[in-house]
């Protein structure tokens, strides 16, 4: 039986803000409690170079990363906040900010889409960009109240009333029945 994943959106997001700060990946994995071999796997996986380099850990000048992949960062720092939204009592404000993160969603599919066309980003980042728009839509569609049906178009209310015209007729048959035998004596 495979071993479960420690990987959370949580974890993901603080990797993102320490690697954010220019810590290295054993340190990041020292936070975390993981291996740092665990740590570069997850940033090669959201396009990011380990921080770090020669010599003592305690020694070296902290970097933010720059360039490209430092624009990535903050992506792939809203992705990780769009992966765990917070739930809420506010069905309607929920939906809200739901379809807000959608629009902000496909905007990230496009985006990773195109770079992986261009050869920045990988088809890993465009799946996980479209899983989760899959998973927003999933939870929109099942917050969104159903509307009712139009009882004129159900077609159950359509063979009740048949069978309620049905009813009537038949007492309106009798009772003229009865009548005409009354009226006959």
């Amino acid at each position: 039986m495979p071993k479960p994943t420690s990987k959370t959106p949580q974890k993901i997001q603080r990797m993102l803000a320490l690697h954010a700060e220019g810590a290295s990946a054993r340190e990041i994995a020292e936070d975390l409690g993981l291996g740092h071999s665990t740590i570069n796997g997850w940033l090669q996986e959201v396009g990011l170079p380990p921080n770090g380099g020669q010599g003592p850990r305690r020694k070296r000048k902290r970097a933010p990363p720059g360039g490209l992949p430092g624009a990535m960062l903050a992506k792939q720092q809203r992705l990780a906040q769009l992966e765990s939204p917070v739930p809420s009592a506010d069905i309607a404000g929920m939906l809200t900010e739901l379809h807000e993160q959608l629009a902000e969603q496909h905007a990230f599919v496009r985006y990773y889409r195109e770079g992986a066309k261009a050869g920045t980003a990988t088809m890993a980042e465009l799946d996980k960009a479209q899983i989760i728009a899959e998973r927003l839509a999933t939870k929109i569609a099942q917050l969104t109240p159903q509307g009712t049906e139009d009882p004129e178009k159900d077609p159950g209310n359509l063979e009740a009333a048949a069978e309620v015209r049905q009813r009537f007729a038949s007492l309106v048959e009798a009772a003229e029945r009865q009548r005409a035998e009354g009226g006959a004596r």
